[in-house]
Order: structure tokens, then sequence, then C-alpha cells
């Protein structure tokens, strides 16, 4: 599936649901509408939100092995199995770095969140932040590439999320 649109307008420019509509495997199936977890795409809005409420670009984060929660423990690891130590607020951003987001998940909370990506536009129907804890920073939620696409103006768009037209 292919979703693109104007960031200043909100015009869809191409929308692409699947590679062949009367394929006999998933032609019918629409995926730019379809749900589904959204991986590491939903990290720049927990840092929006850890923005908002007071942190900087230049705050330091630990990319260390640590634990979260109780019994059992959540223990996150990165993409690549190796850890960074301390690190830039920004870098961890822009390395997708997995701890950092999920400290910053268990200091903003999984419901605080899960109502600012409500506030983007994020439906996440079926999905319950006393269910997805700090996994909702590493995607543990489903959401369609439509409202991805539409959140995602508001980074451009200083904040304001612009609704997308044109289908």
């Amino acid at each position: 599936a292919v979703l693109a649109a104007d960031s200043r307008t909100g015009e869809i420019i191409v929308y692409i649901g699947s590679g062949d509509f009367y394929g006999t495997r998933d032609g019918q199936i629409d995926g730019v509408r379809i749900k589904s977890q959204p991986g590491s795409c939903l990290k720049p809005f927990l840092y929006a939100l850890a923005l908002e409420e007071g942190r900087l670009a230049n705050d330091i984060l630990p990319d260390l092995p640590s634990e979260f929660g109780g019994s059992p423990a959540y223990i996150p690891r990165n993409f690549n199995q190796s850890y960074h130590g301390p690190v830039r607020f920004r870098v961890a951003l822009a390395s997708s770095l997995n701890i950092p987001a999920v400290l910053l998940l268990s200091e903003i909370g999984a419901a605080r969140f899960f109502g600012f990506l409500q506030d983007a536009g994020f439906s996440l129907e079926g999905t319950f932040p006393e269910e997805t804890g700090l996994g909702l920073a590493l995607g543990n939620g489903r959401v369609s590439l439509f409202e991805m696409v539409r959140a995602y103006t508001a980074f451009s768009g200083d904040g304001t999320v612009i609704p997308l037209c044109g289908i």
C-alpha cells in the first residue's frame, strides 16, 4: 500500500490500497485503511509529547539494558541488539532507539500518550493503554496507514493535523 499527501493542503496525491485489486491473495484488501502495528512510526509522537511536557532536545537519555514494570518485567531491546550508553534526546529519536523511548513513555504514562495519539487522529480501535503498556512506545497498537499519514501532517503544520482530502 502507498499513500502520499501534500502536508500543507491534505490533498491526496497517491492512494494505492494493494498491488493488484483483482489479485487472489490480498488484492481486495485496502492496505491504506487496514489496521496493523506501526512499529517505530509512533516514536516521533512520543518525543513530541515529551517536548511539550518540558523535555529538551539536548537532554540526556540512557540507552542501557533496562527493566520496566513488575513481574514479569518488560525488557526492551534495540533492533540491533546493542546499546549506546547516554545519548541526547535528539539522537535517541533520530536513531529510533527503543530503550530511551520506553523510558520516556514510562515517565509520561501510557494513558497520557494514548490520549495524545487519539488527539492526533489515531482511532486505536481495539487497543487499550492498559493492554499495550510500555510497548506502545514501540508500536504495540493498531493504526492504519491513512491515520499515520494524516497525523504526520502535524510535523509540517506547526502541530496542527491537516485533514486528508481528494479520495
